[in-house]
């Protein structure tokens, strides 16, 4: 009798589920530096798998990357507020309503294998210190590591950056909004962009494969050597990298972050990938075009946007998924069948304390931020629903006719993290431009630096 209890609570303790409902933090035990795939990942992430190893030649990778972030118009740089891209604005809607029927038409399948249990994330490997701005921006033959800013006079606090996915530190356009911050605030401020890598290539590789957790740890070891911050400083994310930078104030805020700008922000998820449409997959384009053969040999199976579309579909919320890959980590299926998936391996989840398990230090490091700005693309098409840079989600009794406002949503109402005592302190502040996804003019921009940002 006795034998067969412990046989009996063995196999629970075993079980994947409960395993899940007890560690429920992002996965665990899965190799970042360098991941292979096994013939099971290959059959559920096949999109995934290939460009992991397309990534391992990263000058292949990251050539193909640019191309796909400037044609979408995702690079920062200050000085071309209104950036023409390879196609409009409108027909980036298209997919959006296409993907919002799709997934309303399989809303009652089941579309996700079991994958191993989760457990509490791993730290990432110490990274060396990080680049910061120049007095001016580097020509395209100026080496990979920019120079030294100078070292801070004034009493103005420093000023630190992270990019979107696609982008880079070491991007000129980027060095150009260091700069042009410096000009705004003084030439003796402190300001800074923090990669997850020690060049371009990495950096902008980092920006897909480094899951946000490992984003994060490798944001706080830089800062946490970085003697410029040792006494806090203020913030400024554009699009993901607001994600990072949130996801540093939840887990470590220490030094702190004082004020921090959300350009963009997928704060509270993406429910759709309307950016990718149809001609944007080799798929499709090798279906309807099979004579034609695409630039790279490396890249004739999948596309960048193929990646986005497989996690969106069916491959988001497992373990290999959430370590992999960084836009997965933000992926919000807005279905109430894929609520309890979403719970047990997202890592949304897990910095919003939407999951099993709950860290009292994530709302207390919240509450060490002054200031909280969420900035909002009010023609956003890029982030569905675009309420979500405000905190605002599908409603998952009707998530593909109604927007919750961040006041009725879980996070808020319950809070979860610390958004609501923020609100109730003051300290939330919510801004707007016309335009699409960072197409913020220089205006606006140094409008929110100078009312958030400027310390005198």
């Amino acid at each position: 009798m006795m034998n067969s209890l412990l046989l009996i609570l063995s196999l629970l303790i075993s079980s994947p589920l409960l395993l899940s409902l007890v560690k429920a933090g992002p996965c665990d035990d899965v190799a970042t530096s360098n991941p292979l795939c096994d013939d099971e990942h290959q059959l559920d992430h096949p999109v995934l798998c290939h460009w992991l190893q397309v990534a391992q030649n990263v000058d292949v990778f990251a050539q193909h990357a640019r191309e796909w972030t400037d044609s979408h118009g995702l690079l920062a740089d200050v000085y071309e507020t209104i950036k023409d891209v390879t196609f409009e604005a409108d027909d980036l809607l298209v997919s959006t309503t296409m993907q919002r029927r799709a997934l309303r038409e399989n809303r009652d399948a089941n579309v996700l294998q079991q994958p191993p249990s989760p457990t509490r994330p791993p730290s990432s490997p110490t990274r060396p210190s990080p680049p910061t701005s120049p007095p001016r921006p580097p020509s395209p033959s100026s080496p990979t590591r920019p120079p030294s800013a100078p070292t801070p006079k004034s009493k103005q606090l420093p000023v630190v950056f992270a990019h979107g996915i696609g982008d880079s530190c070491f991007n000129d356009g980027f060095l150009r909004l260091l700069q042009r911050t410096r000009d705004i605030l003084g030439n003796d401020v402190y300001v800074t962009c923090i990669p997850t890598a020690d060049n371009q290539k990495e950096d902008t590789k980092n920006g897909f494969f480094l899951n946000w957790n490992a984003s994060v740890d490798v944001f706080h070891s830089k800062v946490a050597r970085d003697n410029h911050l040792k006494n806090g400083f203020h913030a400024i994310g554009l699009s993901q990298g607001a994600n990072l930078i949130r996801g540093y104030i939840a887990k470590y805020n220490d030094p702190p972050v004082h004020s921090f700008l959300a350009i963009n922000g997928v704060n509270a998820g993406i429910g759709a990938v309307p950016y990718c449409r149809p001609e944007h997959s080799l798929i499709n384009h090798r279906e309807n075009n099979p004579m034609t053969l695409p630039i790279h040999k490396e890249l004739s199976f999948h596309s960048l946007c193929d990646l986005f579309q497989e996690q969106a579909s069916r491959a988001a919320y497992n373990c290999f998924a959430q370590e992999h890959s960084f836009p997965a980590n933000y992926w919000r299926d807005p279905r109430l069948i894929a609520a309890e998936r979403y719970q047990i391996y997202s890592q949304l989840a897990w910095f919003n304390q939407e999951g099993y398990e709950i860290r009292d230090e994530f709302k207390k490091n919240w509450n060490k931020t002054t200031k909280f700005v969420w900035i909002l693309a009010e023609d956003d098409s890029l982030v569905w629903p675009k309420e979500g840079e405000q905190w605002g989600a599908p409603d998952p009794r009707d998530p593909f006719n109604r927007v919750l406002q961040r006041n009725e949503t879980r996070w808020y109402r319950d809070d979860l993290f610390g958004l609501k005592t923020a609100e109730e302190a003051g300290k939330n502040f919510y801004e707007s431009f016309p335009g699409d996804h960072l197409k913020f003019s220089r205006e606006d921009y140094e409008r929110w630096v100078n009312k958030y940002i400027r310390d005198d």
